[in-house]
């Protein structure tokens, strides 16, 4: 049994058999001499590793999915996919530079997104993918606009106001003034 390197990417192993020896006339002797028989095996047509959870942030409209330190050599690409909520709401495939892949999507208000990453060997003579990561926390974008705003009489002094709620925000601001 050999052990290679975490970042071996092909091995040669080389085995000659070697014969018993007996002396003869004062000197040691072989029995026979074996032949060299040489095998190659590739890693690179092996899986690679799962990524780890890919970091997430979203700024504004756009979402960064990170992941770093990318030490399974197997790894060319990481394919990313994007979630809010349940749905799938994009997909891409980048390239591992300098043991880093990151990728950048767009995302809509009122949103709640999640990421997983696989990593791809495309070395090979077809695409080769891990399985996937876990997804990462969920993550919120700036809330979307309320929508159906109504404002109803309840008193003289005195209004009503309704809204549907948006699911990301965390309290409403409301704005009034009076006309006499």
């Amino acid at each position: 049994t050999y052990s290679a390197p975490s970042n071996a990417l092909k091995i040669r192993v080389t085995v000659k058999p070697v014969s018993k020896t007996y002396e003869s006339n004062g000197q040691q002797a072989s029995y026979w001499t074996g032949t060299s028989v040489s095998a190659e095996y590739s890693f690179e047509r092996d899986a690679p590793n799962a990524p780890s959870v890919p970091s997430v942030t979203i700024n504004k409209f756009q979402l960064t999915a990170k992941l770093e330190n990318i030490s399974d050599a197997r790894t060319d690409e990481i394919e990313f996919e994007v979630y809010n909520g349940t749905t799938l709401a994009n997909t891409g495939r980048v390239t591992v530079l300098t043991r880093m892949a990151t990728y950048v999507s767009n995302v809509t208000a009122g949103g709640k997104y999640r990421v997983r990453a696989r990593a791809v060997n495309i070395y090979s003579t077809s695409r080769i993918y891990s399985k996937w990561s876990d997804y990462s926390s969920e993550t919120l974008t700036v809330p979307a606009a309320v929508q159906n705003v109504t404002v109803a009489a309840d008193s003289r002094n005195s209004a009503k106001l309704t809204w549907n709620k948006s699911d990301t925000a965390t309290k409403y601001t409301v704005q009034y003034t009076f006309r006499e």
